[in-house]
């Protein structure tokens, strides 16, 4: 996948939260944030906050899924569309 800005914005989160090289960061379309980032729930958390504060939105925690976390994909529609409409 070639990344995008969006794309590369949210690798240079997951980076400083489990504090790693960006370069070290793949995300796919199929990537399981938790699984396969080894995000434990701390830095879940971490995660939304800093997504949050990246792209100045606010997250709709009760609306929030499991199955958002367990593909990029599905996490980026969840975060980024409203109605289906990109924000």
């Amino acid at each position: 996948m070639a990344p995008t800005s969006l794309d590369e914005r949210i690798c240079k989160l997951v980076a400083s939260v489990k504090k790693c090289a960006i370069e070290s960061v793949h995300l796919e379309p199929g990537t399981d944030i938790v699984k396969d980032l080894g995000f434990d729930s701390l830095e879940v958390t971490e995660f939304f906050y800093s997504i949050e504060d990246e792209f100045d939105i606010e997250i709709d925690y009760a609306q929030l899924k499991p199955e958002h976390l367990r593909r990029f994909e599905n996490l980026k529609t969840f975060l980024f569309c409203v109605d289906g409409n990109p924000a």
